[in-house]
């Protein structure tokens, strides 16, 4: 399921536009899967999320848009940073 995964690219409009309806703080944010490669000529896939916001999210509403964007994009690993 991973492979998959890893060559989708995401619609980052819409998917502002659906986190604006339920985080109407987050102002702006950059998705994609990147590759990692290790020593051993293997590597890993993962999404990362960058986003702004007019304010810090709260711990809960922090863990709730980490809960929500999963679900959302149907993945496991996923890193968010807030810029």
């Amino acid at each position: 399921m991973e492979a998959p995964i890893a060559t989708t690219p995401f619609d980052n409009n819409t998917i502002l536009n659906e986190t604006n309806a339920i985080f109407p703080v987050i102002t702006s944010l950059s998705l994609a899967n990147h590759t990692f490669f290790t020593d051993t000529d293997s590597g890993f896939t993962t999404t990362i999320l960058i986003y702004t916001a007019k304010k810090k999210l709260s711990t809960n509403d922090k863990e709730k848009f980490t809960n929500w964007i999963k679900q959302r994009l149907m993945v496991t690993s996923l890193e968010i940073h807030e810029e």
